[in-house]
């Protein structure tokens, strides 16, 4: 059984775009709005930052109050003019999230996480993939797996993760099965599934005899269980039947932002 290494991935990835950083003469900043002081939103925002910085480009963090209204918060993100700009998640239950990454232009949407975006990527109108699609993609071709005729199931359906996978996966040829919260039990689908992708938040989640012998697994999950992050894969138990697992942590998270950095870049390709 192989285990995903996505901090050492992240890493090589991470090192050939510094080189690539320091081949343009205006590189983009990396503009992050943070509303509210969730430790783990800060959490994430420090990993994006700490990326960001790591090849060479500036970081600027745009912090909100939590009772900030949704109409002030619109009007401070389109104040901000040539930087990439992501809009960190969960938001106050305050604000809509969608109406707040609407506000987001196209072109600045790195997390392609607004309407308009999404809209391209599932019309198949851009080329930029959203960042733990993309980070997905690495790890299969990492390792190998095939994607074409494989049995997927998608534990999740979220804006994130379980439909812009759907989209993608089916594109590259993958039969897709997506069960979330309101599926009667789960492991019907995935004791027959050939990869199993689970990225809902729920600790422990997916257990060793909920899979076939040999599945790939990756866990796209991150959750708190007594004070402690934890994946949606119980690896103790997993690590028993699957062929190839990307853990948490150090298996997909690194990768996404490292893509997310890839986006940056890419939108932002002038020197």
């Amino acid at each position: 059984m192989k285990i995903v290494d996505g901090k050492n991935l992240a890493e090589n990835d991470l090192s050939i775009l510094k080189e690539e950083v320091k081949t343009r003469s205006n590189p983009p900043s990396l503009g992050v709005v943070q509303v509210g002081k969730d430790s783990a939103s800060s959490l994430y925002v420090k990993k994006k930052q700490q990326a960001a910085k790591s090849i060479g480009l500036r970081v600027n963090i745009y912090e909100f109050s939590e009772d900030i209204s949704a109409e002030e918060l619109k009007r401070e993100i389109s104040l901000i003019e040539d930087e990439g700009v992501i809009v960190q998640l969960p938001l106050p239950s305050s604000l809509d999230s969608s109406e707040i990454l609407n506000a987001v232009s196209a072109e600045k949407d790195i997390d392609m996480l607004s309407d308009l975006s999404t809209g391209m990527f599932y019309n198949g109108t851009t080329q930029a993939l959203p960042p733990f699609v993309a980070a997905v993609r690495i790890v299969m071709k990492e390792y190998n797996v095939s994607l074409k005729g494989a049995h997927v199931v998608l534990v999740g359906s979220g804006r994130l993760t379980g439909k812009p996978l759907f989209v993608y996966l089916t594109r590259e040829g993958a039969t897709v099965t997506c069960v979330n919260r309101d599926t009667r039990d789960i492991s019907q689908f995935t004791k027959k599934a050939d990869i199993v992708i689970s990225a809902t938040g729920s600790p422990s989640l997916i257990k060793g005899e909920m899979l076939k012998k040999g599945a790939v697994v990756i866990d796209g999950g991150s959750g708190s269980l007594n004070g402690v992050v934890k994946g949606d894969v119980c690896r103790s138990s997993v690590e028993k039947k699957a062929s190839l697992l990307s853990p948490v942590p150090g298996g997909v998270g690194p990768l996404t932002v490292c893509c997310l950095m890839h986006n940056l870049l890419s939108f932002y390709d002038g020197s």
